[in-house]
């Protein structure tokens, strides 16, 4: 699950971006991408279609579902850029509190933390 703060915004585009562009090497690790903020589902269509984003995005317009896994600012009225891996259990394996498109750091540590996952 990656939480971000908004559809049509530099840093989200970015982070989903580089989403859509692994999203075979992700698959090859099995793993599902599902993207959650609170924007509108009309707005996650057309930004989906605008990308040619392959996975699904959520509407979490009212924050419950970020503000269950801590990744609601309350300051900011946003999401935070988060990313959570649930392994096939249903537990939550891998988490980053701090992800950030800015290089491929990030991106990197969850490719690596998937490798982990059975």
């Amino acid at each position: 699950i990656a939480f971000y703060p908004a559809d049509w915004s530099g840093g989200c585009t970015k982070e989903v971006c580089t989403l859509r562009d692994n999203f075979t090497q992700l698959g090859a690790l099995n793993a599902e991408v599902v993207g959650m903020s609170g924007d509108y589902v009309f707005s996650h269509h057309e930004w989906a279609a605008h990308h040619n984003l392959p996975f699904v995005l959520a509407s979490d317009h009212d924050h419950a579902v970020a503000k269950k896994y801590g990744s609601y600012s309350e300051q900011a009225g946003f999401n935070k850029r988060t990313v959570f891996v649930v392994n096939p259990s249903g537990k939550i394996a891998y988490i980053d509190m701090a992800y950030s498109p800015r290089d491929s750091v990030s991106f990197t540590k969850l490719q690596a933390a998937l490798k982990t996952i059975h």
